[in-house]
């Protein structure tokens, strides 16, 4: 329940903030031009007291004032299991929002919202007792607020960095105690459109 109430406060002061942008630049988006990108980004976030890397692959189109995408996620460390048994895996699709609240020469400053769901595949592989009591419910839905600062290194390439905090909703409560936690991201923002037409 707890996890919950500052899931639904976040979500209010997302909103909250969405009103006190333009509605010209926001949500006038037939107006504007996007601009299409491959994002690849590497999370690393403690989760079971241990260090991790989480990958993946999202597509976005970016407007004057607000990126929308959906994309993947996996994780890639492996967790120490007994001898033989599958490692624990992880596979998200999410929703992406991010606000742009500051856009001058090569620097963006914004604010990010991430929502969507996740399981284990290899669930039931798992032969260690201890992860089984912490992952016998393999399903989760999460959402994940936080800021972001992206550098343009040049027309088709930005490195951005992203401060997040991830909250876990899920009916067992060591899961949720393990997936909530801070996170730093890594993520290289490739201009396709543009890559593209530099080849030409």
């Amino acid at each position: 329940m707890r996890n919950c109430s500052v899931v639904f406060f976040c979500l209010f002061c997302t909103l909250c903030l969405c009103q006190t942008q333009s509605f010209d630049s926001i949500f006038n988006l037939k107006a504007q031009h996007p601009v299409y990108e491959i994002h690849v980004p590497t999370e690393y976030t403690l989760f079971n007291d241990q260090l991790i890397r989480i990958d993946g692959l999202y597509w976005a189109s970016r407007f004057t004032c607000l990126s929308m995408g959906t994309g993947v996620q996996w994780i890639n460390k492996a967790f120490p299991m007994e001898k033989g048994s599958r490692p624990y895996g992880l596979i998200a699709h999410f929703l992406y929002t991010e606000i742009q609240l500051y856009n001058q020469n090569r620097w963006n400053i914004g604010l990010r919202y991430m929502l969507g769901y996740g399981w284990n595949p290899n669930y039931m592989r798992i032969r260690d007792i201890s992860f089984n009591q912490i992952f016998k419910n393999p399903f989760f839905v999460f959402y994940e607020p936080g800021a972001s600062v992206q550098y343009q290194v040049n027309t088709w390439l930005g490195l951005q960095n992203d401060f997040i905090f991830r909250f876990c909703l899920n009916s067992n409560a060591e899961l949720n105690r393990n997936m909530s936690q801070p996170a730093w991201i890594l993520t290289f923002n490739i201009n396709y459109s543009k890559l593209f037409k530099l080849k030409l």
